[in-house]
């Protein structure tokens, strides 16, 4: 048997990823969404970020790194083995909080963005974001996007059951917000038939990744695919089999 050894500061052991959250506790988190924990195949844990309100965070509050920074810190301290967020806008810490610990940092959906391009040989990549007129150029360059990739936006600021969720009230029609979701694909494909993959930037929207794909035929990337991703690499399982 192996020797075990105590680590400091740890409340609990087996954890895989950590979630740093908005400072928005009026939000529901509905099974897919990444700030359930039902929503993973494995042992999580959140820290709430004091001050990143979605005001502060969607339009890139610098006077936050250092809160980002010290609540990162404190996942890594409890023993997780990678460390994520449930805010694609949180990519505008992704280097300062990657530069502070020790474990991998995959703070946004969007940093998948480079891998999608990658794949798909010079085809379009659509985004879904919560708000499309902040996800701008600055932020998709903090992502690894290259400049010259081809990207289409749209937002869901317009759509009343989203909007809803982020202003507080408290409530999500599921399948509201999957019919504004289904809406917000068929625009993308309006503006770019020749999609080759879809990227959800809100951490909120896993949940209609599905419904999306079977609107769009076309695979959908978002927090939770990110977060497997991680989890995969930090930690890896034995084959088993016969040979």
């Amino acid at each position: 048997m192996p020797i075990y050894h105590k680590r400091p500061s740890a409340e609990a052991y087996g954890l895989s990823a950590g979630v740093l959250m908005l400072d928005a506790c009026w939000e529901s988190h509905i099974p897919g969404d990444n700030s359930n924990a039902s929503s993973y195949g494995y042992p999580v844990t959140y820290k709430t970020v004091p001050g990143a309100t979605v005001e502060r965070t969607t339009t890139g509050d610098p006077t936050l790194e250092a809160a980002f920074v010290e609540s990162a810190r404190e996942l890594e301290s409890r023993g997780v083995r990678c460390i994520t967020s449930n805010c694609g806008f949180m990519v505008r810490f992704q280097a300062a909080v990657a530069d502070a610990v020790d474990v991998p940092v995959g703070l946004s959906s969007l940093i998948q963005l480079p891998l999608v391009a990658a794949s798909l040989g010079g085809r379009p990549i659509g985004i879904i974001t919560a708000l499309s007129h902040r996800l701008n150029d600055d932020l998709l360059a903090r992502s690894g996007l290259r400049a010259e990739t081809p990207i289409v936006v749209t937002g869901l600021q317009d759509g009343p059951e989203f909007i809803g969720v982020l202003e507080g009230r408290g409530a999500l029609d599921s399948d509201r917000l999957e019919g504004e979701m289904i809406e917000a694909s068929e625009r993308l494909l309006e503006r770019e038939p020749d999609l080759g993959a879809i990227v959800l930037e809100c951490a909120l929207l896993p949940a209609y990744a599905k419904a999306v794909q079977d609107a769009t035929d076309l695979p959908v990337f978002d927090f939770l695919t990110l977060a497997d991703y991680l989890q995969s690499g930090v930690q890896r399982t034995a084959f088993e089999g016969t040979y």
